[in-house]
């Protein structure tokens, strides 16, 4: 039998109900390969604040004594913090085509600008 050092010996027993492996029976007609489970499922509840944009317009007394006519100065950040339970590190939503293949974080930006009409 190939199992890994978490399944072995960790099966639910009266006396250990918080283990994280049901109990094996052998030729059991309940079998999991038979029914759906909920065994593997995590919680996936967050909060993550995807993106911030700020921009400021300096106002136009400001502007004549730079001797332009506008400029703002703007911020825009992405990805800042999640707020999650159970999902440390992992990527939360799922692609496009239904399959998550690589838990990468999104990476977090953070951009910079400055307009200036003359």
């Amino acid at each position: 039998m190939n199992s890994s050092r978490e399944l072995v010996g960790n099966y639910w027993t009266p006396t250990n109900t918080t283990a994280s492996n049901p109990l094996p029976i052998l030729n059991n007609p309940l079998s999991s390969a038979r029914l759906a489970s909920t065994r593997f499922l995590q919680s996936s509840d967050f909060v993550r604040l995807k993106e911030v944009a700020l921009s400021y317009r300096l106002p136009s007394s400001l502007t004549k004594t730079l001797h332009v006519n506008s400029a703002s100065v703007s911020l825009t950040a992405n990805n800042l913090f999640y707020l999650y339970a159970a999902t440390k590190n992992k990527e939360l939503e799922t692609p496009l085509n239904g399959f998550r293949t690589a838990d990468i974080p999104a990476l977090r930006t953070v951009s910079f600008g400055v307009n200036v009409g003359f």
